[in-house]
């Protein structure tokens, strides 16, 4: 799938800079494009006309207040998709000047991404319905949230998936902090595990011993890889190791 970032959530001259659009001048108004009502007033171009998007029979628009005319035009029509990359088919010969790459934030990113996804119906089939829950079953196991589990007798949120960490197959240990559940416009559903994971190589290394595994917990790695999906790890019960004091 071919896509193009056409709307961001920024100011007027910053949705110019990251959509190509030219936001000065006197065709400035990216909804109006080639149809942008504007007149030059004390030394600023300004963007009138505006009574286009009443309804027909308002009454302002027979007005003579605004400009001293009537306004009879309809509003302009909004482009598809298609028609965008019609139009940006015509252009030939293009000459760009010396990239500047950067790296969007997380949360920037997501601002963006929902964005979009919101307001092209192309690819409204993607949009993404999220709910976080304490707590689930999987496949007749029931899961909760660490904080849940703190405060009661029984413990439910003990999580480990095997993995590759330094071209090595291994199993990550660590425990659910949320259950993310994704809900899909064409009604899949996708349900991830978020977790702390517990740091492995933090003083103590692993150890196993018989039928038990000695992890320490006192720091966790990982944090910006959080997420797995919901039937890839299995449950574990953590105790105190009392011989190792950890």
């Amino acid at each position: 799938m071919d896509a193009a970032l056409l709307w961001t959530i920024n100011n007027f001259l910053a949705y110019g800079i990251l959509s190509g659009h030219k936001v000065h001048g006197y065709k400035a108004y990216p909804i109006c494009d080639s149809e942008t009502s504007s007149q030059y007033l004390r030394n600023k171009i300004c963007y009138m006309g505006h009574r286009c998007f009443l309804p027909k029979e308002h009454k302002w628009r027979k007005s003579k207040k605004f400009n001293g005319k009537h306004e009879v035009r309809v509003k302009p029509q909004n482009l598809s998709g298609d028609e965008i990359l019609s139009e940006m088919e015509s252009l030939k010969d293009l000459k760009f000047g010396q990239p500047h790459f950067t790296t969007l934030s997380w949360s920037k990113y997501n601002l963006v991404r929902w964005y979009v996804l919101n307001n092209y119906e192309e690819l409204n089939p993607y949009l993404i319905h999220v709910n976080v829950y304490s707590g689930c079953i999987v496949n007749g196991v029931m899961f909760l949230i660490n904080q849940r589990d703190i405060r009661r007798v029984t413990q439910n949120s003990g999580v480990s998936v095997q993995g590759s960490h330094k071209v090595e197959s291994i199993n990550f240990y660590g425990v659910l902090t949320d259950v993310v559940n994704l809900s899909y416009n064409d009604g899949t559903h996708v349900v991830l595990f978020k977790c702390k994971w517990f740091d492995l190589e933090y003083k103590k290394p692993i150890l196993i011993d018989d039928n038990f595994t000695s992890i320490n917990i006192s720091k966790s790695w990982f944090d910006n890889d959080p997420y797995v999906l919901a039937g890839q790890f299995t449950q574990v019960l953590y105790v105190q190791d009392t011989k190792l004091k950890g």
